[in-house]
């Protein structure tokens, strides 16, 4: 969902707020094996709604030959997670 934009300090800024679905499942990097438990935390495998925030920001002074373009993502973080209840 676009949220908005500003500009600041002469640079176009684009505020994006992104929902999705991700599963959730520790496994060993190693082995490809599933971790039953880690640390004493079960690992029930589960089906995670998560929220971002993402700013996208014009370059100053972008490189188009090495870049392909003039964007860049400047903010980009979690903002909220809930587990969905099976």
């Amino acid at each position: 969902m676009f949220q908005g934009g500003l500009i600041e300090e002469r640079v176009p800024q684009f505020i994006y707020h992104i929902e999705c679905q991700e599963f959730d499942e520790k496994v060993n990097a190693k082995t490809g094996e599933k971790l039953e438990e880690i640390e004493g935390v079960s690992n029930s495998s589960a089906i995670m709604n998560n929220s971002y925030r993402i700013v996208l920001s014009r370059h100053e002074e972008p490189d188009i030959e090495v870049t392909g373009h003039y964007w860049a993502i400047t903010e980009f973080y979690k903002i909220g997670e809930s587990r969905m209840i099976a």
